[in-house]
């Protein structure tokens, strides 16, 4: 069933807690609660079901901060930053796919949600190192972007 709807289960990593895969982990979360920054490399599917549950969709040509303040709109914040998203380079990651925010977008991003309620931080895809033989990656960048909302 999952293998038909994504091209890889990773893909939108959030339908489980809508409830459109069964996880084990609970579901109940309502599609009007997301905002999506940055994604890419969309399966058919979840092109649709963006579309269709008019998801927000802010990509890193969007003015960031005025878009994501939109979609927002005073909500509490739970975080799901999945490195993938990010530019190609900036941190190891399986997905390389151009095109994604950089560090200075995701710093734009958590300056607009330490404006409001931040209740959790979830940071996934960050591989330790290029290579598996390859010398340990540091997360700083990725802290240091996030810094905002981590204080807060």
């Amino acid at each position: 069933f999952i293998r038909g709807l994504f091209h890889y289960l990773g893909g939108l990593a959030v339908s489980a807690p809508v409830g459109l895969w069964e996880s084990g982990l609970g579901a109940g979360l309502p599609l009007s609660s997301l905002v999506l920054v940055g994604q890419r490399d969309l399966d058919p599917f979840e092109e649709v079901l963006i579309d269709q549950a008019e998801i927000p969709h802010i990509k890193p040509t969007d003015d960031l901060p005025v878009a994501l303040r939109r979609a927002i709109a005073g909500r509490p914040i739970y975080l799901h930053l999945d490195c993938d998203v990010l530019e190609p380079g900036i941190v190891p990651t399986d997905y390389r796919h151009e095109g994604g925010l950089s560090l200075a977008d995701l710093r734009l991003c958590a300056e607009v949600m330490a404006e409001h309620l931040v209740v959790g931080v979830e940071i996934a895809e960050f591989q330790i190192s290029w290579s598996p033989s390859g010398a340990p990656v540091s997360p700083r960048p990725i802290l240091d972007a996030l810094a905002p909302i981590l204080r807060s």
